[in-house]
């Protein structure tokens, strides 16, 4: 906002509202009943719309008028398919409000601005802007500067940018080249290192990207770039495996199988329901399901001599009969699991099969077998300095 004082001009930031500010906005727009009745779905859908009160004031006056969308519009932002010209701002619809401010833009602006969209994050960096527009970083720094000073672009925090939720929505109805998915997963697909998240710096940049990535990850999906998603799952799925997101783990695990399937990558698929859906649900207590996973994985193995993902099958499998209670099967699984580990010097899965193996021979009530395994457990353990496994053991 700009205003005329003493003949000087000024700029006065404005942020948007705090959750209980956007939730009082809320209330006097639509009344305290309809806000408590409807409590969960109003902070979500302020949430979705970052709180912004432009958004929050056009959005939520639609509601006054036909209060039972308000489901619908969720659904529409989770989707990021919002219709626009269905609400009024200035007279006009939004759509055409943007639509007049993005034509006056030069041809260079107008460019970069319609691939910025593809950020499903709160906000995004520059690099990656560069990544996707295949250009100089430098260049594009001087067109998002350009862009934020004609408030079509804001900024966030430690150099980082982000768009106003509704202008995010008009942006992602100009993208047209579905490439523009493709390279912002392969940029990540180099940026991405959640082995070494323990670094601050790089946990950092995870946390301030991880939105964004997964949503490239959905879209390479949607637009059956079905190779990319394939390739990226392993990083996805560790950083999601390690931070404790296995609803979602679950849920993009299952995208990443359904992607192999559709490029006939066998290998793959057999992979995702043995190392890492078999595992899922093993954690979540889900054995069922986990048999199932290990099942659908057998009708490759039984025909592929793939000794590596054969040796994590019968870890799996183990396990699933030691937590059944048929700890004899169990052990007979996990030994042919040690010995190819032991063969290749697999130091954290030889780690973590002894301690399977001590856990089937302490249900058995045969102690001393069992100490004698997580005693060996430990060991390997504390040489990987694998903390999860030497705590258990102990």
């Amino acid at each position: 906002h700009t205003f005329n004082h003493k003949h000087e001009l000024s700029k006065i930031k404005l942020s948007g509202f705090s959750k209980d500010q956007a939730l009082n906005l809320s209330e006097m727009i639509l009344g305290k009943a309809y806000v408590k009745a409807n409590f969960d779905k109003i902070i979500d859908l302020n949430s979705k719309l970052e709180h912004s009160p432009l958004g929050i004031t056009v959005l939520l006056k639609q509601l006054v008028e036909k209060p039972e969308l308000l489901s619908k519009f969720l659904k529409q932002l989770n989707k990021g398919v919002f219709n626009l010209s269905s609400l009024q701002y200035d007279s006009k619809n939004l759509t055409q409000s943007l639509a007049i401010a993005y034509s006056l833009l030069k041809p260079e602006q107008q460019k970069l601005l319609s691939v910025i969209g593809v950020f499903k994050g709160t906000d995004f960096d520059t690099e990656a802007v560069a990544a996707i527009v295949e250009n100089e970083n430098n260049s594009v720094k001087k067109l998002v500067e350009e862009l934020h000073q004609l408030s079509f672009i804001e900024q966030s925090r430690n150099g980082r940018y982000r768009l106003h939720p509704f202008v995010k929505i008009y942006l992602q109805s100009k993208i047209t080249d579905l490439e523009v998915y493709k390279r912002l997963l392969e940029y990540y697909e180099v940026k991405f290192r959640p082995d070494r998240s323990d670094n601050p710096n790089t946990k950092r940049w995870i946390l301030s990207e991880i939105e964004n990535i997964i949503g490239a990850f959905e879209k390479c999906y949607e637009c059956g770039q079905h190779k990319e998603v394939v390739k990226f799952w392993g990083k996805l799925c560790r950083y999601l495996w390690d931070s404790g997101r296995w609803s979602e783990l679950d849920k993009y695990a299952q995208l990443a199988l359904k992607s192999a399937n559709k490029i006939s990558d066998e290998r793959s698929a057999a992979s995702c329901n043995v190392k890492d859906l078999s595992w899922l649900y093993v954690w979540r207590n889900k054995l069922s399901k986990a048999e199932e996973c290990l099942k659908t994985a057998y009708k490759y193995l039984k025909n592929h001599d793939d000794k590596d993902l054969n040796a994590i099958f019968f870890q799996r499998s183990g396990v699933i009969h030691q937590m059944k209670g048929e700890c004899k099967k169990g052990l007979t699984a996990l030994n042919k699991a040690l010995v190819y580990f032991n063969d290749h010097k697999n130091k954290v899965c030889i780690c973590d099969t002894n301690l399977y193996i001590g856990h089937c021979y302490r249900d058995l009530k045969k102690y001393e077998e069992a100490r004698k395994y997580y005693e060996k457990s430990l060991f390997f353990g504390q040489k990987i300095r694998q903390h999860e496994g030497e705590a258990i053991a102990l």
